[in-house]
């Protein structure tokens, strides 16, 4: 996925990632301890186009760290695969970039996996919390207040120390429908039309702007902001 990103949309970057985990194809058997040569023999057989091009680089590969490749898991395995969490990765999940212009929360269902400056969210209630994320108020409260103020180029920067520290109201799950409902169908709305493939600058899809006020108006009731502070999240006070 390209970590260029609009809210509430993410524009796939046409490029791919071969993940090859420790002694794949055969990698949930937790019997499997070391180099497994039925393994690579399963590999070879079942994935014989990537086989064949991860073997003309067969030389580099088993020299990445000789103290391990070869020994702990085989040559053609990613060092670090993540085996621990690379299954987040497939959920239902919240995608945004670290350094922004404005918040850009994009609510993913297509198992996209982000690039290296790009972080997702799993959990509970992850529409909800978009439409909290991309809304005008939490947008100030955290540039203004969690942000550290403007980086160069009038960005700023969404660590994850400071999003753990966001106030976020707990309501119950009928009341998060009515965000759950318009994040919907922004996304439907983002969708269409579709982007070209290389397209320059991306598609940010259908003009949205009229649904995520409703969602910046229901987070200001939410909240319990005044007329006169919410002028000033808007830059009118």
């Amino acid at each position: 996925m390209d970590k260029q990103q609009a809210r509430y949309k993410a524009e796939f970057a046409d490029l791919w990632i071969i993940f090859v985990p420790w002694h794949f194809p055969l990698h949930e058997d937790q019997t499997i301890t070391g180099v497994s040569k039925k393994a690579e023999a399963q590999f070879a057989e079942l994935y014989p186009a990537i086989f064949n091009h991860l073997l003309l680089h067969k030389d580099a590969l088993a020299k990445r760290n000789i103290s391990e490749t070869g020994v702990r898991y085989e040559w053609y395995v990613l060092q670090r695969c993540a085996a621990t969490y690379h299954a987040e990765f497939e959920k239902d999940k919240i995608v945004y970039a670290e350094i922004v212009y404005d918040s850009a929360f994009y609510y993913d269902t297509d198992r996209f996996y982000p690039e290296a400056t790009t972080f997702c969210i799993t959990g509970e209630s992850l529409k909800f919390l978009t439409a909290l994320l991309n809304s005008k108020l939490l947008t100030y409260a955290f540039r203004t207040f969690y942000a550290g103020g403007d980086l160069r180029g009038n960005t700023f920067r969404y660590k994850k120390v400071f999003l753990e520290n966001l106030p976020i109201p707990k309501i119950d799950l009928a009341a998060q429908r009515s965000f759950e409902i318009l994040v919907d169908q922004i996304l439907t709305a983002k969708q269409n039309p579709p982007s070209p493939p290389f397209a320059k600058g991306g598609n940010k899809g259908a003009d949205t702007s009229a649904l995520e006020k409703q969602i910046d108006e229901m987070v200001y009731a939410l909240y319990g902001l005044t007329p006169e502070e919410i002028a000033i999240v808007e830059g009118k006070g």
